[in-house]
């Protein structure tokens, strides 16, 4: 069988399964060891040589596996960071949050300075690699309260030969012990609410703790409530949230905090996907 004839059979199979064609040919790209994308088309005559591993990789695309989990890597900005089923899969909305962060930071501090920036919940580690990768003079932390994503935020670090300290802890538990202060959070924490459709590729594969929102168990909560605790002076925090938690954030602000600003932001799709507080 021929590249050719592999993508032509399969891209049919995905299509009936609601799967892009585009994923078929990233798992092609993997298997048959391929530059990019454009190689099917332009290597497509030659002879599959990895057409048993090609076949068993779309089997578990098929079953809704997603295919960033199956080739093992996802990408994130400039960046390819390693996956597995141990973090959440980097998105589109999380690449826009960083893009925020990045033309927003400089309202709040002089981005030439060494501002200590933790980003919590860092699963791949994406979010505190890309903006090392903006603001290189920046002091970045990356925890996880999950010592396996943990683990696999460590990997992509020391690939991408980023200078960010890693560490494991709940919200801002492993700041507060260790005395660590702050000037910036940035996050994208379990959101999703009982009400929103999820894909089954995402409930069924990717780690439930990552995901699903708890109004009664929450990071929002727990880095809003012991803020106090680990300022250093003026902080700013970015996060990203479900639109459906607005005024349960809302609430929470006003609950915890009392010298600040915030406003909630768009996503590319037009919905409240971003929010910022300034607290003095």
């Amino acid at each position: 069988m021929t590249i050719a004839e592999a993508y032509s059979k399969y891209a049919k199979l995905a299509k009936e399964k609601g799967i892009y064609s585009m994923d078929v040919r990233r798992l092609l790209v993997h298997f048959e060891h391929l530059r990019d994308q454009l190689d099917v088309i332009t290597e497509g005559k030659r002879e599959m040589k990895n057409l048993a591993s090609f076949e068993e990789g779309m089997e578990r695309l098929l079953n809704d596996e997603p295919v960033e989990y199956i080739i093992g890597e996802a990408e994130f900005l400039t960046r390819k960071l390693k996956v597995d089923r141990r973090v959440l899969i980097p998105r589109l909305e999380t690449e826009e949050l960083v893009a925020a962060f990045s033309e927003r930071i400089g309202d709040y501090f002089n981005p030439r300075n060494m501002l200590a920036v933790a980003d919590i919940g860092t699963g791949s580690g994406c979010i505190a690699i890309a903006v090392k990768d903006a603001f290189p003079n920046f002091f970045v932390y990356a925890s996880d309260v999950s010592e396996e994503a943990l683990e696999v935020a460590k990997e992509n670090i020391a690939s991408a030969g980023s200078q960010i300290v890693p560490l494991l802890g709940d919200s801002l538990q492993p700041y507060i012990k260790s005395g660590r202060k702050l000037d910036v959070i940035i996050s994208n924490p379990p959101y999703i609410t009982g009400g929103e459709y999820v894909q089954p590729s995402v409930t069924n594969y990717e780690p439930e703790g990552a995901l699903l929102f708890r109004p009664d168990d929450n990071v929002y909560q727990k880095i809003l409530s012991r803020l106090d605790e680990v300022k250093k002076g003026p902080i700013v925090l970015f996060f990203e949230i479900s639109p459906e938690l607005t005024e349960y954030l809302t609430k929470l602000m006003d609950r915890y905090l009392k010298d600040y600003s915030y406003e909630f932001m768009e996503d590319s799709n037009g919905l409240l996907r971003f929010l910022v507080i300034d607290v003095n």
